[in-house]
């Protein structure tokens, strides 16, 4: 009795874990029916409601997204779908679209200058979401390894060894960010080249085509992922000054490329709606990212100074950096010529050697200037100080002058001395 009651107790726990999958199944097989069936039939609707080239090139679009992303339901949607079936289907509603193309009496290379920009748009935003990907993945081991870094022991040949790789992965990652950032505009640019016209000349419907396309391409979404991405690698204490350079360059770069952007938009959305609100999320995201940068900016100029030990007073911005560099150097120079110049020499060496020929005159100094955080002026003001504290701290010549003028007295007296002596008399003649 007692394995009878074990083997129905077994039987039941079997069908309790096989009816719930089964139905499970049976129900996501349902939801893919309903899915593919509710999105022709959207499909539909937009068909008879198209009225521009643009928006049968947008449905074409879809039709491709569509049977791409069911096509490995076939069996089940020909199932279904009987008699039709999955790709009879599909076929249907492309008949459509060009039934309705014809009705509108939309030119053939039209539609098909369009869809190429189309075809664009399909291939920037799968790069997009690609490094989007692995930019992810990036910022995860560039955070991984920089705990690493802080873990590991000092000089030991482990700790190059991550330090190299660490430097490799934020190279790669600094690079993807730039190259997806690129994208996205151009991604936008070519969606904007369909209508060959400004927002503000848009009809209602067409404003509402580009609306959707700007949101199925994900758009706003990307572009505040990417400046997220920026401000998280911006974080990263890792950064070399060419890596803070750059991306203050790219700051600079991805604003102006929103301001143009922005431009186009003005018109397109209602003030309080979803793609209004959008366009405010992004400007205040550019906005933080702008305030940090600038902040990481000032902070890493600071460190490279106090890295080498050189007291330069702290600074955040342009005047005070100019005015703490020249204060510091001058100090130098005065130190150098009032008895302290072998010290003064030691901070020369290490202040032009490690830090002004390496970074500040190729990289941050052109950086000042371009961003107007200083003028040309203050610029050349800055190396004629720095060229002053060479002169003051290089050895005396004097001590050349001197011998000069010894070996030219020398060379001289022989050459007077020999042509004052009167030659020998001639030897007297043999008897």
């Amino acid at each position: 009795m007692k394995r009878v009651m074990i083997g129905i107790t077994s039987l039941m726990m079997l069908v309790a874990f096989i009816v719930p999958s089964t139905w499970a199944q049976e129900k996501s097989d349902y939801e893919v029916i309903q899915s593919f069936k509710q999105k022709l039939n959207d499909i539909n609707k937009s068909i008879e409601k198209a009225s521009t080239v643009q928006e049968c090139v947008d449905i074409s679009s879809r039709i491709d997204d569509l049977e791409k992303e069911y096509a490995d339901y076939d069996a089940l949607l020909d199932k279904a779908l009987y008699p039709d079936g999955y790709k009879g289907k599909i076929a249907t509603v492309r008949t459509q679209l060009r039934m309705a193309q014809d009705k509108l009496g939309i030119i053939e290379t039209q539609f098909a200058r369009i869809n190429d920009l189309e075809a664009q748009v399909k291939s920037l935003n799968g790069k997009v979401d690609s490094l989007t990907g692995m930019n992810a993945n990036l910022l995860q081991q560039v955070q991984k390894m920089g705990e690493e870094v802080k873990g590991a022991a000092a000089g030991m040949a482990s700790t190059k060894s991550i330090i190299d790789s660490l430097n490799n992965v934020i190279h790669k990652l600094r690079n993807n960010i730039q190259e997806r950032d690129q994208m996205i505009f151009a991604l936008v640019d070519s969606l904007f080249m369909q209508y060959d016209k400004t927002v503000t000349s848009m009809k209602d419907v067409e404003k509402q085509s580009l609306a959707g396309r700007l949101e199925r391409r994900n758009v706003f979404s990307n572009m505040k992922k990417s400046i997220e991405d920026n401000l998280a690698f911006l974080q990263t204490t890792q950064l070399s000054s060419k890596d803070l350079v750059t991306m203050i360059n790219e700051q600079k770069r991805f604003a102006s490329q929103w301001k143009a952007f922005g431009a186009k938009l003005e018109g397109l959305y209602e003030p309080g709606k979803k793609g209004a609100n959008d366009i405010k999320e992004v400007q205040s995201l550019l906005d933080e990212w702008g305030q940090k940068a600038d902040a990481t900016f000032w902070r890493g100029l600071n460190l490279a100074f106090q890295e080498r030990g050189l007291t330069v007073k702290t600074f955040s911005s342009g005047s005070e950096f100019k005015t703490n560099l020249l204060d510091f150097i001058g100090a130098e120079i005065k130190d150098a010529g009032s008895g302290k110049k072998d010290e003064s020499m030691k901070a020369y060496e290490s202040f032009y050697d490690s830090l002004w020929v390496t970074q500040l005159k190729p990289a941050w100094i052109p950086l000042l200037v371009d961003s107007g955080r200083i003028t040309d002026s203050d610029r050349q003001d800055i190396e004629k100080q720095v060229a002053d504290w060479g002169s003051a701290v290089s050895p005396s010549h004097a001590w050349l002058y001197i011998l000069l003028i010894v070996v030219v007295l020398v060379v001289a007296y022989f050459l007077f001395r020999k042509k004052k002596t009167p030659p020998p008399p001639p030897a007297a003649a043999n008897p």
